[in-house]
């Protein structure tokens, strides 16, 4: 499984879900007092790969209250952004 790919499309499922570009989520970080520019935070969620602490600021900024973890790993390698959202 490309658990960096899972990472990355779960996130970018949840702020896709929820109406917000990248860059309206990295205007959510810095009002939470997380400062990251643009890029880093593109870089991050290219990669996939970043702290469960910037995972947490992340469920924050978007107000998350739920996340079903279920589909991500019914899959396996598999998994795509689509099946995320389900």
């Amino acid at each position: 499984m490309d658990w960096d790919k899972v990472t990355s499309n779960l996130v970018k499922a949840e702020i896709k879900r929820q109406g917000f570009t990248q860059e309206q989520l990295c205007e959510k970080l810095e009002k939470i007092g997380v400062h990251e520019t643009i890029g880093a935070l593109k870089g991050k969620l290219n990669r996939g790969r970043f702290t469960a602490v910037f995972f947490l600021q992340v469920i924050k900024a978007l107000n998350i209250r739920l996340m079903h973890f279920d589909t991500l790993f019914q899959q396996g390698e598999q998994t795509t952004t689509d099946q995320i959202k389900k």
